[in-house]
């Protein structure tokens, strides 16, 4: 999932999957806390790149169940 936002500030980077932490006003801070929750109980994970004035891009995996 790509955007062509402000990108993500290196000071709250490391706080945007944490329980809680948000920078709006009205937020709570729990929806990519509880994406990542759900994915890596999944056996998936979650990460991002972002750029200054260039955007931020989500990445997502799971695994393939080879059992069919």
């Amino acid at each position: 999932i790509t955007d062509n936002g402000i990108g993500i500030d290196k000071a709250v980077s490391d706080k945007i999957f944490v329980p809680n932490f948000t920078t709006k006003t009205g937020g709570m801070g729990l929806g990519l806390a509880m994406v990542k929750n759900i994915l890596e109980n999944a056996g998936g994970k979650i990460w991002f790149e972002t750029q200054a004035g260039l955007g931020t891009t989500f990445y997502v995996s799971l695994p393939i169940d080879s059992e069919e």
